[in-house]
């Protein structure tokens, strides 16, 4: 669990000690009073990112040039010390021993998240969707967040230079074989994951919907002729062949065409894409289910080591069957944070601790 949390000069929070407890956390107040604040500040300890911004500077407190976020996570066999300073540098601390790399931060514990912006996995960009996998997959696989930062600097120099006046081929393809390499084991755990997605997705919709609707997902993969059960072993081939077939179309568009970054995750309703054909209740529904089996993939992966669920606002347009199935799968959390407006929106979860939210304090009732 995260026992303790302090926070200075992050968001409108000055600064904030604060102690929490196994179980439901209730987070209490009006709207725009600091709630999903807090919320953000133990997703961001977590992975290193905020689920609203990817500007690290607009974390800051209104005037302040850098912010501070420190937490306690406690296991059954022993307590981490975590910190991280953002500001002209970063800088981060395990056991008070200062890491450089992300990858020796991150995995201390785990964080899954219910927000109202999660519709953006239904009706937003494919980066959205891209990220999601990205999170759930670094949270299951560590090896995966290593990979993504070798292939996002890959890709980031050679769509740089593609983007000049006069191409470098042989610069350019310098960069192919770090793009293959790290891609195509991007693109293994990425199809692995979403299959277990699939199977995980089945269960929650049998739980959230009636026995008529179908909910399922599918994996769109920019590599022609890959599919969810092309071998890993054939991956890097046939990006290695894609990549050489797309050449004249990177050189048209001045970036690169093929690959995991052009891939993407689509949710289907009885045969439908949500994305096209939902209703916005609908949308919301099928993301919720969407995080729910992430959540449970996570907790099954993870059985010994801290998951928390970070609830902000989601329960109130669901259904009472709907409702009932996504308590269950909260009272089977080792924590959750939930942010709500009144108490009677968790009555039924009977939390632990309630904490009052105004105009950045928090009070523990």
């Amino acid at each position: 669990m995260l026992a303790e949390l302090h926070l200075s000069q992050f968001r409108n929070y000055a600064s904030l000690d604060l102690a929490f407890a196994p179980g439901i956390n209730l987070l209490l107040g009006a709207n725009g009073q600091g709630k999903t604040n807090l919320l953000e500040a133990i997703h961001f300890l977590a992975l290193l990112r905020s689920f609203r911004t990817a500007q690290s500077q607009h974390l800051c407190r209104w005037g302040a040039e850098a912010f501070l976020i420190r937490g306690a996570v406690t296991t059954a066999t022993r307590t981490t010390q975590l910190a991280l300073h953002y500001g002209n540098q970063r800088r981060l601390l395990v056991d008070r021993q200062p890491v450089t790399l992300a990858s020796d931060f991150i995995g201390r514990f785990f964080a899954i998240t219910f927000v109202p912006e999660d519709i953006e996995l239904v009706k937003g960009a494919g980066s959205h969707r891209r990220r999601f996998l990205d999170i759930v997959a670094t949270q299951l696989a560590p090896p995966y967040l290593t990979a993504l930062q070798h292939y996002s600097h890959a890709l980031k120099s050679r769509n740089a230079l593609l983007r000049a006046e006069r191409p470098d081929e042989r610069a350019i393809r310098a960069f192919d074989q770090v793009l293959v390499d790290r891609g195509s084991l991007l693109l293994a755990h990425r199809l692995r994951l979403a299959q277990r997605l699939a199977e995980a997705l089945t269960q929650v919709a049998a739980q959230l919907y009636p026995p008529e609707r179908e909910l399922t997902l599918r994996y769109a993969c920019s590599l022609p002729g890959v599919t969810p059960t092309t071998p890993p072993a054939d991956l890097a081939p046939a990006f290695t062949q894609a990549l050489a077939e797309a050449w004249p179309r990177d050189v048209a568009r001045q970036f690169t065409t093929r690959g995991p970054h052009r891939d993407d995750l689509h949710l289907y309703l009885d045969g439908r894409p949500l994305a096209t054909y939902g209703s916005e209740g609908q949308c919301r529904l099928a993301v919720l289910a969407l995080k729910m089996a992430a959540a449970q993939l996570v907790m099954a992966d993870r059985q010994d080591e801290t998951v928390l669920w970070l609830v902000d606002d989601v329960v109130g347009e669901l259904d009472e069957r709907a409702r009932a199935a996504f308590f269950a799968c909260l009272d089977r959390a080792a924590q959750v944070f939930l942010v709500a407006t009144s108490p009677s929106v968790a009555a039924p979860l009977q939390p632990r601790a309630i904490y009052q939210v105004q105009a950045g304090t928090v009070t523990a009732n």
